[in-house]
């Protein structure tokens, strides 16, 4: 037998797939902030970082013949609740190889979704005192990173614009960027931090494994937007995709 055909036919077994897979970016559940979206608060910048994949802006029902040959789905910034029949799908979805990534403008309207992956989310948002990236108390530079996750790595400074504490709770999860130990959740939404309002080192990204499959959570979406991915924000979404890819 040749044993050059030998190596050549184990080589194109162990070669990766070279053909585009596709990665779908839901925006029907309300979505404002969308892929084809080229302007300052658009995602067209985080679908770029996907390089050659068939990208889907997909505005119908999550459900399982949707997301039936998906390997990366997307969820950014959903203002409306998902059904019980699309938590299902998703949720199997993951555990059966796919790969997730939910990036959050309104926290609680994504706790039930969060819930079903083992993941809290605050019901208020966080406001710094430490690390500001300007005026507003909402937009900072997280006070810690996880630089051993291959999400961090290469990160220095990450900026959010408005972020929910989340915080993982099932096994595979891992809490991989906090605020510093003076954040505190507004729950008045006075802006202040008043003596009554829990403080503490916040988580704001959790990454890890569900069954088969990768689930990557940000409290925040408008990290990821066209106005703010550059520098580490541009690194942290070129490492999201390859990790989903990957």
């Amino acid at each position: 037998m040749n044993k050059g055909w030998i190596a050549a036919a184990l080589l194109g077994l162990l070669a990766p797939c070279a053909h585009a897979v596709k990665v779908v970016f839901d925006e029907g559940h309300g979505q404002q902030f969308t892929l084809a979206q080229r302007l300052p608060l658009g995602l067209s910048g985080l679908g770029e970082q996907f390089g050659a994949q068939e990208l889907i802006s997909h505005k119908g029902v999550l459900d399982k013949a949707a997301l039936a040959d998906v390997r990366v789905l997307v969820i950014s910034g959903a203002f409306d609740p998902y059904s019980e029949a699309e938590l299902a799908a998703i949720k199997a979805f993951v555990e059966q190889g796919g790969r997730l990534a939910v990036m959050l403008h309104v926290g609680p309207l994504n706790g039930e979704l969060l819930n079903r992956f083992g993941v809290a989310v605050t019901n208020a948002a966080i406001r710094e005192q430490q690390h500001l990236l300007g005026e507003n108390s909402q937009d900072f530079a997280a006070a810690r990173i996880d630089r051993e996750h291959p999400l961090f790595a290469g990160v220095n400074k990450v900026g959010f614009y408005g972020v929910w504490a989340i915080k993982a709770q099932a096994e595979g999860l891992m809490d991989l960027a906090f605020t510093s130990d003076s954040a505190w959740i507004d729950l008045n939404r006075n802006q202040l931090a008043d003596a009554d309002e829990p403080r503490d080192a916040w988580p704001l990204v959790v990454a890890g494994k569900v069954g088969a499959g990768k689930l990557a959570v940000f409290g925040d979406d408008a990290m990821f937007q066209n106005a703010f991915l550059k520098g580490d924000n541009l690194r942290l979404a070129q490492n999201l995709a390859a990790w989903l890819l990957q």
